[in-house]
């Protein structure tokens, strides 16, 4: 959970599991469902699909950190992944700057990507889509995503995804971080609420773990491998469609109707000068 301008507390070495090949070697023990308990990396890896596991160089697992997304600002990979996986962030980062306050037993991970050839501008919400889905999978179905990257179920926010990219000469790295209220809910400005109080159902923290460290590393790596367009995936799990919203882009502001995204992944706003595309923005639902 961010605390904002308090101290942050002393960040714990964590612990890291050897490249993939060594991850058949873990033990078998199994944390209580919906407990707080860290599991172990060697356990997710072995845990994880085989295609997951071949890219995947490193996953740690970190009681508190400052934000897992600084992975980007890390040694750099020439190939494959990076995971690394906490309980507690003191400076989660949200879009546009702003402090991502998570519940203090969240579910907070991020997958570092190298690219092999430059990312689809479309990438942020194509994630955010495999989040949803994947979460649909495993039996929460009342979370939706409301465009480009909050997870909601119905008017209140259980969760955030943020892309990072840095490029250097002619490379490209993209992490994705994902943040997620399991059981309790964080005091915000704003309604919020946890996939056990939306979905009526503990969730399991291993096996989340699991299954989202999955759907990210997937989504990065092979982000069109669903052979879906992106208008007809983002369209099962949009929070948004057909509702009237408030948009306030860099240039201009516009209330209108929804009407989903295009293959680039942008927001489709019908208003009264007709339908305006939007690549970023803030989007709130509008209320007379």
């Amino acid at each position: 959970m961010d605390i904002g301008g308090r101290p942050a507390p002393r960040q714990e070495e964590g612990r890291a599991a050897p490249p993939c090949a060594d991850a058949g070697r873990a033990g078998p023990s199994s944390p209580g469902r919906g407990s707080a308990r860290l599991p172990e990396p060697r356990r997710l890896l072995s845990a994880l699909p085989a295609r997951a596991r071949a890219r995947i160089r490193t996953l740690e697992v970190r009681d508190s950190v400052a934000s897992t997304n600084d992975l980007l600002h890390e040694a750099l990979p020439e190939s494959g992944q990076r995971v690394r996986l906490a309980r507690a962030q003191t400076r989660g980062r949200g879009r546009q700057g702003r402090v991502w306050v998570g519940a203090a037993d969240a579910l907070c991970l991020s997958v570092l990507h190298a690219h092999a050839a430059p990312p689809s501008p479309a990438l942020s919400l194509r994630v955010g889509v495999a989040v949803a889905a994947r979460l649909h999978r495993e039996g929460f179905a009342a979370v939706q995503l409301s465009w480009p990257n909050d997870l909601v179920a119905g008017a209140a926010k259980l969760g955030g995804i943020l892309l990072e990219q840095r490029a250097r000469a002619a490379r490209c790295w993209s992490v994705a971080g994902l943040g997620l209220n399991l059981d309790s809910v964080p005091a915000t400005d704003r309604p919020a609420t946890s996939l056990h109080r939306a979905c009526r159902r503990r969730p399991d923290r291993e096996r989340l773990a699991v299954a989202l460290i999955d759907a990210v590393s997937d989504a990065l790596a092979r982000p069109d491998a669903a052979g879906e367009p992106l208008p007809a995936a983002s369209a099962r799990h949009d929070a948004l469609r057909d509702r009237t919203v408030r948009v306030v882009g860099s240039r201009e502001t516009c209330t209108g109707v929804a009407r989903g995204v295009d293959a680039a992944g942008r927001l489709l706003v019908d208003g009264d000068a007709g339908r305006r595309a939007f690549c970023a923005a803030d989007v709130r639902l509008h209320r007379p």
